[in-house]
């Protein structure tokens, strides 16, 4: 009976359809000649309330091979009340019908040789032709999935009889489902059939995942323990069904890394005190060998494809642990279609690393006006990509409205949604609605082309929600960016504040005729001051958090440096931080050099720094106001802060901005100053720095940035010598490098890395290497410095030690030629930071959270007589 209805339904329909089509002649394409199976034939009769002369149809292909599915894109007038397409097809066809119907999104699997009529009866279409059944079956189907769709804010709902609730619906769902597809089975093809009935199950399967996963989230405090989550596991996940549908090898499922992931864990009893579990980067080797078991042929690559992209490139990023997994996967034969889009995606995720500028695009906006990059510059971006009816961007939504609420004030900060809705009226109704994205900030709408559209691309956008997070220069602050969902945004707000702290800047103080005037800068914002006095000037600079700030007095003089002092019981010595304040103020903190407050704790010791504060970094500014500050904290307690110049500090000073961030460029040409003139004579910063050496003596232990070469051990200077003559040139090192002065020429020399601050032979991998001299033409050799020439230098300066930076050689503090040659120099900026103490002779690496290694105890051997006197030099 309910099978005659069906067909009596559909004839009369389909006469009725044809009738009015005949009656209005409506002008549509017609199948070309050829083969008619090649083609899918598509008339729609117009709902009679449209306004519209055009009716939007895209469509793909279904059993693609490699994704992402592209949407061709076709518009037809409507005549007579009827638009027509004709498609080509050579396998299972996509359809999306959204445009037919505002209140669903409809998507269709049809074939080749399809000749479908479609009609609206209400809010319902109904649909006769060759091919009519297979419409009618899954239209049904969708409205029977619609009916018992999983609520948006189910996470807040969970609890066991919650879980047991839904989980009964869907497995009566699923009987329903089987029932509908086995009353349609033998009027569609096997195909068709297989295809169907795998997405159907598929989506049922994944709402029971979203709600296993929202319940072990929440196991703790229902008391549920890992043994009851595996039962509860292996009770729900293999149903009949659910097994045949993840058996199709055809690629016709959803959902399947979901469950991959579920398997994983179900190993491991969904524990989370399991090393490998607990790693990202381990799983996702787990989740590679899993899938293998589970499933097979296209499902399998189309698994693995996801896996390598959306969940592991996108997720995780570029770590040591993605390459091995990447190298792996292109290991395995065959399927050179599919690596081949892993790899365009791999490619594009390198061009869209931390600190890459971001690529150009061009959006609309609610208004309809264009809206580029160029827009954002000066404020720091978080754009959100997302879609009407996407799940994971209404989960996000909240999160999202947290981290808006936290900025909301901020006008160096802003917040950009960008929709793929394919109509833009369901976009605007999306924005309205807030549940897919907040609505807040620049709403921005890819003028229907979707995924499509070359910002999709350039951004490599093909999952959804995605987040980027641009900087205020346009460049990529991290990619991927913490998920907000994890944690309701606050990585993502630790993110944005540490580049807002990147846009403070300053205080930059110069003194003209009697007036000393100060800049900082604050975002957008330039704030300036005019003091008639230096005396009992106190000033404020950022701090490592936005919003704090840390204060200092400037100095009422200031004197050139001495080049010798004695010998201390505690020295703390580190070099090249770069201008990361965090570290450097991590290092101090947690060694007892300074507190919480930045106040002095370290006594009567000395902290020197052995050059390099300069380049690199966002904090450069922050850094040298913290040592100058320091300085007097110090000489009040007894200590002392040494400041030794390193290549870095002297490129500055001479206006080479080989290394600068662009941050320090625009921030100068803000103040209407050349980079140079930041540190120029008439500046606070400018005077103070020009008072530091490029060597100096404690006692028995000599600190320089690069070392001392044998050509700067022949010079006929002491130290004080080689300090005051190197001074007179910290603001023109070109000069002083090509002067014919060949004192001059060696202190400053670049070419061959002979000057105290250039010179790297200690650490050389070789006892030789070559180098070709541009200038001369030729190869030079180069050799590792020598014993002998070590202890001579020792002997000449009468010390036991040498101390350099400059030069990483180790994730750590290393110990050269027995004791007497220790480098300073660690990769702070990858968070291997470690700094030297010595105590009492006693040496020791320490690092950023305060251990302590012993090294060895005093040089052996006695220091030298200090053979090198002072002598004239003009």
């Amino acid at each position: 009976m309910i099978k005659m209805r069906y067909s009596i339904l559909s004839v009369c329909f389909m006469m009725y359809c044809l009738s009015i089509v005949a009656q209005k002649k409506p002008s549509v394409k017609r199948n070309p000649p050829g083969n008619l199976n090649r083609y899918i034939s598509l008339h729609v009769q117009v709902d009679t309330l449209s306004k519209s002369d055009s009716l939007n149809l895209q469509y793909t292909s279904f059993a693609y091979m490699v994704p992402p599915r592209v949407w061709k894109f076709s518009a037809q007038k409507i005549k007579n009340g009827v638009a027509g397409w004709t498609i080509p097809a050579d396998d299972l066809m996509y359809i999306y019908l959204g445009s037919l119907s505002r209140k669903q999104r409809i998507y269709m699997i049809a074939e080749p040789g399809d000749s479908i009529i479609v009609a609206f009866k209400g809010d319902n279409l109904l649909f006769a032709g060759a091919g009519s059944s297979k419409f009618e079956l899954q239209y049904k189907l969708k409205k029977l999935l619609r009916a018992e769709r999983l609520p948006l804010d189910y996470v807040n709902k969970i609890s066991p009889g919650f879980f047991l609730e839904r989980n009964q619906k869907l497995n009566r769902l699923t009987e329903n489902a089987l029932v509908l597809l086995d009353i349609y089975k033998e009027r569609i093809t096997p195909l068709a059939f297989r295809a169907i009935k795998a997405l159907t199950i598929s989506s049922i399967e994944e709402d029971r995942l979203d709600l296993f996963w929202a319940l072990r989230a929440n196991a703790e405090k229902w008391h549920i323990t890992s043994k009851n989550l595996s039962e509860i596991f292996d009770t729900c996940f293999y149903k009949p069904s659910a097994v045949w549908m993840r058996s199709q090898p055809d690629g016709f499922i959803t959902g399947s890394y979901s469950f991959i992931r579920a398997e994983v864990f179900r190993k491991f009893e969904f524990k989370n005190d399991i090393d490998v579990i607990q790693s990202q980067s381990a799983r996702r080797f787990l989740y590679y060998d899993q899938a293998r078991r589970t499933y097979s042929g296209l499902t399998l690559q189309k698994y693995y494809i996801d896996l390598m992209t959306s969940q592991t490139l996108k997720e995780i990023g570029l770590t040591k642990e993605t390459e091995e997994l990447l190298a792996k996967y292109y290991s395995e034969p065959g399927h050179e279609e599919y690596k081949q889009y892993v790899r365009t995606y791999e490619s594009k995720t390198r061009e869209l690393r931390k600190n890459m500028d971001a690529p150009p695009f061009t959006l609309t906006d609610v208004n309809g006006k264009a809206v580029t990059k160029e827009t954002f510059k000066g404020k720091v971006t978080l754009i959100d990509f997302w879609f009407s009816g996407c799940k994971g961007c209404a989960q996000l939504t909240p999160s999202l409205s947290i981290i808006e609420q936290q900025f909301g004030q901020s006008p160096d900060v802003q917040m950009v949604s960008v929709s793929i809705d394919d109509e833009k009226v369901k976009w605007l109704k999306s924005l309205n609605e807030k549940k897919y994205t907040t609505g807040a900030g620049i709403n921005l709408y890819t003028s229907g082309k979707g995924i499509n559209h070359p910002m999709m691309k350039a951004y490599n956008i093909s999952s959804f929600p995605s987040l980027v997070l641009l900087d205020p220069y346009g460049r990529i602050v991290e990619n991927p960016i913490p998920d907000p969902r994890e944690d309701n945004g606050k990585k993502v707000i630790d993110l944005i504040n540490r580049e807002l702290v990147k846009m403070i800047d300053g205080p930059y103080v110069f003194y003209k005729d009697d007036s000393i005037i100060t800049y900082s800068i604050h975002g957008s914002s330039v704030i300036s001051k005019r003091q008639g006095r230096k005396d009992n000037i106190t000033l404020e600079t950022q701090g490592i958090n936005y919003g704090n700030r840390f204060g200092f007095r400037l100095k009422p003089q200031l004197k050139v440096e001495p080049s010798e002092f004695a010998a201390v019981d505690k020295i703390f010595a580190l070099s090249d931080i770069e201008g990361n304040l965090e570290v450097l103020i991590r290092l101090l903190k947690n060694n007892n050099v300074i507190d919480n407050d930045l106040n002095w704790t370290f006594g009567k010791g000395h902290m020197v720094f052995v050059g390099d504060i300069f380049d690199r970094g966002e904090q450069v500014t922050e850094c040298l106001w913290l040592l100058y500050a320091l300085e007097g904290k110090a000489r009040d307690a007894g200590g002392y802060v040494h400041f030794i110049l390193g290549n870095h500090e002297i490129m500055n000073l001479s206006g080479n901005m080989s290394y600068v961030k662009e941050k320090y460029k625009q921030n100068a040409a803000r103040l209407g100053k050349s980079y140079k003139e930041l540190y120029g004579k008439d500046s606070e910063l400018g005077q103070w720095l020009r008072t530091k050496n490029i060597i100096e003596k404690i006692g028995d232990k000599l600190f320089v940035h690069g070392g001392v070469s044998k050509e700067v051990n022949d010079l006929p200077l002491s130290i004080a010598q080689i300090n005051e003559l190197a001074r007179q040139y910290y603001d023109n090192a070109e000069i002083a490098s090509k002067s014919p002065d060949s004192v001059v020429n060696v202190l400053y020399n670049v070419s061959d890395k002979l000057s105290p601050f250039w010179y790297r032979s200690y650490y050389l991998d070789q006892g030789m290497k070559l180098k070709y001299d541009n200038i001369k033409g030729r190869l030079d050799t180069i050799y590792k410095a020598s014993d002998a020439l070590v202890d001579d230098v020792l002997g000449n300066l009468g010390v036991k030690n040498i101390i350099t930076g400059h030069t990483i050689v180790s994730d750590t503090i290393s110990v050269h030629y027995d004791g007497k040659v220790i480098n300073t120099d660690t990769k702070h900026a990858e968070g291997k930071s470690e700094a030297l103490l010595i105590e009492h002779n006693n040496f020791y690496r320490v690092n950023d959270y305060g251990k302590r290694v012993f090294l060895f105890e005093r040089s052996q051997g006695v220091a030298g007589t200090g053979r090198k006197q002072a002598v004239s030099y003009n």
